[in-house]
């Protein structure tokens, strides 16, 4: 990963790229479905892959269900391969949500692409790698890569290949920056044909 001031000269040269619109799916804890399913204050509180502790809240999502759930899942799953043993950990009840997302040209950078990668100086190792204590750095790389991101203002959000989900790619989206977006951006939730929540930001 490129210096911070490298950093931000290389994101300031990225090229915008097409409008991201589809669906995308998100897991989370029943508990959580009232009243914003869509929220990132837990990236904010506990730190998260792109978004350090105490910085600003980030909606995690992902583009397909088996990214979402394997994401959410991954420390018991991964404890139930080391353990060799189906009913070591029982997974958590979990509720699997669909929003839609509409983001204008050039406000998602995307680290599937090898040479958006290349920009800023990072790859699928750094990017896939752990995040969580690694010694003698006071972030990890991607934290500094999504504070710089963040920090320039451009970006809405983060596209990313999922580190849990071999071929899954993910979605970071920074909820202040989402709300504060004049462009027609949004991520839409209806799920009232179900009896379920009904959000939009903004």
């Amino acid at each position: 990963m490129h210096r911070p001031a490298a950093l931000r000269a290389a994101l300031a040269s990225l090229p915008p790229r097409a409008e991201y619109r589809r669906l995308l799916y998100r897991t989370i804890r029943p508990g959580f479905l009232a009243p914003t399913p869509l929220a990132g204050i837990g990236a904010r509180l506990y730190g998260s892959r792109f978004s350090p502790k105490g910085s600003f809240d980030t909606i995690y999502l992902a583009e397909d269900p088996l990214t979402a759930f394997s994401e959410f899942q991954y420390p018991a799953l991964d404890l139930i391969r080391r353990l060799d043993d189906e009913h070591a950990v029982r997974l958590p009840v979990l509720a699997t949500l669909t929003p839609h997302a509409a983001l204008d040209p050039g406000r998602v950078i995307d680290l599937t692409r090898r040479e958006v990668r290349r920009a800023p100086g990072t790859d699928l190792n750094e990017i896939t790698g752990p995040w969580r204590g690694i010694p003698g750095r006071r972030l990890p790389p991607t934290q500094v890569l999504g504070r710089e991101v963040y920090n320039s203002g451009r970006f809405l959000a983060i596209r990313y290949p999922s580190a849990r989900h071999p071929g899954g790619v993910c979605l970071a989206v920074f909820e202040d920056r989402l709300r504060a977006s004049t462009g027609g951006d949004f991520l839409d939730l209806d799920d009232s044909a179900n009896g379920g929540p009904v959000q939009r930001i903004p």
